[in-house]
């Protein structure tokens, strides 16, 4: 009777794990990695251009600030770190997804803002011509 208790025991365990396995790793599987967060490409083929971007969280927090100098035809990607903002939750491939306000800086002249939802197979794409 012990012996079929700690079968049965075993078998659940096995469940419960395979079940947190899959949704962990099940996604990156069938899926794909995820997208960058945005990417950035100079089609200017005469210019280089600097850019400054800043991300704001839901709570209107800025959550990241960069710079970037492009040179003409160079193209640039913040790609998703692990959790990359804010920490991540029980799955090792959960990035907070949520609403979030881009904000564009090009050349120190023109502001472009743009608020979507953020996804994990979700990428903000910006063309500079």
């Amino acid at each position: 009777m012990r012996q079929r208790i700690k079968q049965l025991i075993i078998v659940i365990s096995l469940i419960i794990v395979g079940f947190f396995l899959f949704n962990i790793f099940g996604p990156l599987i069938i899926v794909g990695s995820p997208l960058s967060v945005f990417s950035i490409y100079n089609k200017d083929e005469n210019l280089n251009h600097t850019i400054i971007v800043e991300i704001f969280d839901s709570s209107n927090s800025s959550v990241l600030k960069k710079t970037y100098f492009l040179k003409p035809e160079e193209r640039v990607e913040y790609d998703r770190a692990f959790g990359w903002y804010p920490s991540f939750s029980w799955s090792f491939i959960t990035w907070s997804d949520g609403e979030y306000t881009f904000k564009f800086i090009l050349d120190n002249e023109t502001t472009k803002i743009h608020k979507t939802n953020l996804y994990s197979y979700k990428s903000i794409s910006v063309w500079l011509y």
